[in-house]
């Protein structure tokens, strides 16, 4: 309806890709699956993120970084209803922060992220790349996740191609909210669990479903990102 009122962001098709780079290669994901499946059964993992060092304040202030995350890959926080994560580090570190508490685990230990665990992860290091393959309990969720992380980082992706740290490229927070609302996926809030989650998703409703689906147009899936199995 008001669809002029964005930035139209050029897509480019990776759906027919298992192994997909971004940021010029500095980040990098890869499924170990044809795209749609057959899907790896537990403990395989779904897919690897590679990760490049984190960067530090001095190297954000100075404009040499745009975040201290130094990539498109760490997620804000967000919690599964549905199903558990699991993260395997095949190489570096990961630090994880579950409910608020953070855990760095390295290779080759892997760490569990129950159910409603609201959690955000990230690159432990600021000096090696952070290699973690990522797994769900089943064909299913796998499948579903499959959908979420390629329109995801596709999007991510290609606002980075229009300007790195969303200079000329900004993602637009209703797009990628309404990926979430059509995934296992959860905005959460900071803070104890009664409050954070239950606004997270009531937010994430209203700005990715509302004004992201209804008002704006968006999609929650585009097909050169993810090609659906009746396509």
């Amino acid at each position: 309806m008001f669809a002029f009122l964005t930035t139209p962001v050029p897509r480019t098709p990776i759906a027919h890709l298992k192994s997909i780079p971004f940021e010029n290669g500095r980040s990098h994901m890869e499924f170990h699956t044809t795209p749609n499946g057959p899907y790896p059964a537990p403990p395989a993992s779904l897919m690897t993120l590679t990760l490049p060092p984190r960067a530090s304040e001095a190297e954000v202030k100075s404009g040499k970084a745009y975040s201290e995350d130094n990539n498109i890959m760490p997620p804000p926080y967000h919690y599964h209803p549905v199903y558990p994560e699991t993260f395997t580090v095949s190489r570096g570190s990961l630090k994880v922060i579950i409910d608020g508490s953070p855990h760095v685990v390295n290779a080759p230990d892997k760490i569990l992220v129950p159910r409603y665990a609201s959690h955000r992860f990230m690159n432990a290091s600021f000096e090696e790349p952070l290699v973690v393959g990522v797994r769900f309990e089943d064909s299913e969720q796998q499948k579903g996740e499959e959908r979420f992380f390629r329109n995801v980082y596709g999007y991510l992706g290609d606002c980075e191609k229009m300007g790195p740290g969303g200079k000329g490229g900004q993602p637009n927070i209703a797009q990628l909210l309404l990926f979430c609302v059509y995934s296992g996926t959860v905005l959460a809030f900071p803070g104890p669990r009664w409050i954070g989650q239950p606004l997270g998703r009531a937010f994430q409703f209203i700005v990715g479903k509302v004004i992201g689906e209804w008002l704006l147009g968006f999609k929650s899936s585009y097909p050169e990102y993810y090609k659906e199995e009746t396509e």
